[in-house]
């Protein structure tokens, strides 16, 4: 894991700007940090990188790495590096280090972008050949690892993180505006339907894409996609079999580490499968860091007790405090590093959990990222699911079991009228649209709508899909991948593995789902890795929180930051709607959520107004 950066200018950065831009990349990579320069007729070509050490901590494996006419600096981990550099030692080639780093430059040197497609893991990746004098960049399948980039006139600049971006371009920048509309008002789902982001004209590059620069012209082609195969044929006890053995080899490829481990524990089942499959099947034992909110909607302390007692695992917890002073600096502090707002209360919590983890000397994190996504754990995906099958003879056994078992935890009305979207499955709402009210907050025209990739006609998998590339899986990423980086730790995703994903979307719709259980396939492939009470617990809490978990509305200092009438948010949202809303006891799950975006965005805002980044 690591922190890339880049640019293609005119100018000549001197050693104060160099400087600013590796000391910005420090958290990324505090174990190493070095630049090349290459002069390409009137213009510079830079390339900077800061390491963090996970496997080869040996200074021979730096970036920016060189072979042939190649340059190389790269960012993630590639899970099947040792199968690859296999395969290139018998085509001829000797290696010189025990690094993924240097497998990828080779394997570059032999299929070109080709070798993308073989790679197993997460990253961003810049490649240089002096020889033809073009820039070769990619990133990971699922947008694991970030990638921003800005194109002004003939001049290219990149960057793993925002604030980078914004030291090495060194120009000013404005606030898109539209994209602050989608997220107050769409919510954090609607921020990646595009490339676009919170400032104009840095974008970012779309998952399992690569861009390639090459006499000043930008050129784009995407080397993996994913979609539905409904033909595809499979008994359910072997389609049990092969998701058993490529949950297992996901979570063994990242468990790869020359450094100490942990993971972050829910009380659901996806955390808690690797958890078990690293302690039970590679005998592999290490701590468990658990965020526990006293809100009994968000509380899994029960859960956590049982699973870390069934794996006679460590389990490290912290407790959500109010206290507004703390929690308040916390937030600005994190606005800061992500040069963006917070998009999420679960992602504010996670920056809490990983300064805990950091505490202990982790440097390599695990997380249960992508699981509701590709195996459907939702609840709409089970309302969804209810839909397909309403005309099969098993329906009323599985609707009969969701109203039992599942209505009663939904927190979104919306979701709640299961009538309206088993007469209407090709209906989506985004996620405050469900509750009108907060939608009229918006005091400018809201445009664009929340649109849908159509990837399929089976409309869960397409609902699925949607959310594993321009919704759900890029906001959780994107956020876990910053909250880390502050404490230069690495996140490591085993259900975002290309080779699990694969399989799951040729399996059978109708195999998603049994008697009313959603997660179905994960419940039977791995239920001996997981306490059975936990494995088959409906109750979806999610990491999660209230905004009343982490903030006091009563107290004072808080409550006149947020009223302040002449603040630059309320260019966008209605001040007295937003006073009356504030005055209420209780929240409702969306209204909770509305107000921690209006709260982030306006620190932001005044952040970036102020000039502070």
């Amino acid at each position: 894991m690591c922190g890339i950066a880049g640019c293609l200018t005119k100018d000549f950065i001197n050693n104060d700007l160099i400087n600013k831009i590796l000391n910005s990349m420090y958290n990324r990579g505090p174990d190493n940090q070095d630049k090349i320069r290459f002069e390409i007729g009137k213009k510079n070509l830079y390339l900077f990188h800061s390491r963090l050490s996970i496997i080869d901590l040996e200074p021979r494996s730096h970036q920016p790495f060189k072979f042939r006419n190649y340059t190389l600096v790269f960012n993630g981990e590639i899970y099947n590096f040792k199968d690859i550099r296999d395969q290139l030692i018998s085509l001829g080639y000797k290696f010189k280090t025990k690094s993924d780093t240097e497998v990828i430059i080779k394997a570059f040197s032999e299929w070109k972008t080709d070798c993308f497609k073989k790679f197993i893991g997460m990253w961003s990746i810049a490649i240089w050949d002096e020889k033809i004098k073009k820039l070769y960049l990619s990133r990971d399948r699922f947008g694991e690892k970030p990638f921003y980039y800005i194109m002004y006139r003939d001049e290219f600049y990149f960057a793993s993180e925002l604030k980078t971006l914004k030291i090495i371009y060194n120009k000013k920048m404005e606030l898109n505006s539209r994209k602050i509309k989608d997220f107050l008002f769409k919510g954090y789902k609607a921020i990646k339907k595009d490339e676009a982001t919170f400032i104009k004209d840095v974008m970012q590059l779309k998952p399992s894409e690569t861009l390639t620069l090459f006499k000043g012209k930008l050129s784009k082609d995407k080397y993996w996609k994913l979609a539905y195969n409904p033909d595809y044929k499979i008994k359910y006890n072997d389609a049990l079999e092969e998701i058993k053995y490529l949950v297992e080899k996901s979570v063994q490829r990242t468990l790869i580490s020359d450094v100490p481990l942990s993971i972050m524990l829910s009380g659901g089942i996806d955390s808690a499968t690797i958890l078990g499959i690293a302690k039970k099947k590679f005998n592999k034992n290490f701590k468990s860091f658990s965020i526990i909110d006293d809100d009994d909607r968000y509380n899994e302390t029960k859960n956590l007790n049982l699973s870390t007692k069934y794996l006679k695992s460590r389990n490290i917890k912290l407790r959500l405090s109010k206290n507004f002073n703390n929690n308040f600096v916390k937030l600005h502090d994190l606005i800061d590093y992500h040069f963006k707002p917070v998009l999420t209360i679960s992602s504010f919590l996670s920056s809490l959990l990983t300064k805990k983890i950091k505490n202990h000397n982790i440097k390599v994190n695990l997380s249960g990222v992508g699981a509701d996504e590709v195996f459907s754990g939702y609840y709409d995906h089970t309302l969804f699911y209810l839909s397909v099958i309403k005309n099969e003879k098993f329906f009323h056994k599985n609707f009969s079991f969701w109203k039992k078992n599942y209505k009663t935890n939904i927190r979104n009305p919306f979701l709640k009228n299961e009538k309206y979207i088993l007469r209407n499955k090709n209906f989506r709402k985004h996620i405050f649209e469900t509750n009108s009210d907060l939608y009229s907050f918006s005091t400018k025209k809201i445009i664009s709508n929340f649109k849908e990739e159509n990837f399929t006609k089976d409309v869960l998998r397409n609902r699925m899909l949607n959310e594993s590339f321009f919704e759900t899986v890029p906001i959780l990423t994107d956020q876990d991948d910053l909250n880390h980086m502050i404490y230069s730790i690495e996140n490591r995703c085993p259900f975002l593995d290309k080779d699990l994903v694969e399989f799951l979307y040729k399996v059978p719709t109708k195999y998603l789902m049994k008697n009313g259980f959603s997660k179905n396939l994960l419940r039977d492939s791995c239920s001996e890795y997981v306490e059975p009470k936990v494995m088959f617990d409906t109750k979806k809490r999610g990491f999660n929180a209230t905004i009343q978990s982490i903030f006091n509305f009563n107290d004072q200092k808080l409550t006149n930051y947020v009223l302040n009438k002449n603040s630059e948010i309320y260019e966008y949202v209605n001040f007295d709607k937003f006073k009356n809303l504030l005055s209420q006891k209780k929240y409702l799950n969306s209204e909770s959520k509305f107000i921690f975006s209006v709260i982030s965005t306006m620190i932001f805002i005044e952040k970036f107004y102020e000039k502070k980044y």
